[in-house]
């Protein structure tokens, strides 16, 4: 017993160990799944049908998401507004429908993001994806990712699905969100422009808590 707590807590250190936000540039992609891209066909009434913006303090009308669909000479892409009460802890982000998706065979989820210069943005927030405890129960399990080192450039973030504390079990996928929170910010508003969102399969999984690793010889029995 006292092995297999010190593997779990030895797993934990390992995985927060790593850093928040990995850029795909020598990603080998073995397999790809576009979740959102926001190319044509992609309409205004498809991203209203498709996407909400939410918050976590209902009564509070300070603190809110808003998101369009951005279109300029060369690309499209989700913009993403939001607005935080310094004074409340609360959330705000977006959320994108998924329709039980099985991800089992991805190991990453990728995406494109940059700043609005322009409005201003924080550096950091979460990325979540959420499944029922079981396919079709209320009960719902979070897989959740803070990213970080955020800028006004386009770049191409990739998290490791097995750092996305919350979930093992990768079918069932209802929802994938971006969430901002008033302590992970002093930007109490600004915006993102975001684009390419999907899974890819590297072969590489990386960590996972659940991963047996060697106890020190000092424990061992």
């Amino acid at each position: 017993m006292r092995k297999s707590i010190l593997a779990t807590i030895s797993s934990v250190c390992i995985l927060l160990a790593l850093p928040s936000v990995l850029y795909a540039a020598d990603t080998q992609t073995l397999k790809r799944l576009v979740l959102y891209d926001f190319n044509p066909p992609v309409t205004e009434k498809i991203l209203q049908e498709r996407i909400s913006a939410w918050r976590s303090d209902l009564a509070n009308d300070r603190s809110q998401a808003r998101f369009s669909l951005h279109s300029n000479a060369n690309e499209r892409s989700l913009y993403v507004a939001y607005r935080l009460d310094p004074s409340k802890s609360t959330d705000v982000g977006v959320r994108l429908r998924l329709s039980n998706l099985d991800a089992r065979n991805y190991d990453h989820l990728t995406l494109r993001i940059r700043g609005d210069a322009e409005h201003g943005y924080a550096d950091s927030l979460k990325l979540e994806f959420t499944r029922p405890q079981q396919c079709h129960s209320l009960m719902i399990e979070t897989g959740s990712r803070i990213i970080s080192k955020l800028g006004p450039e386009w770049q191409t973030v990739t998290v490791p699905l097995n750092m996305m504390n919350g979930i093992i079990d990768w079918t069932c996928l209802n929802e994938f969100a971006l969430t901002l929170h008033t302590r992970r910010t002093s930007n109490t508003h600004g915006a993102y422009y975001i684009d390419d969102i999907a899974l890819i399969k590297t072969g590489n999984p990386g960590p996972n808590i659940l991963d047996p690793v060697a106890t020190p010889k000092k424990y061992a029995l």
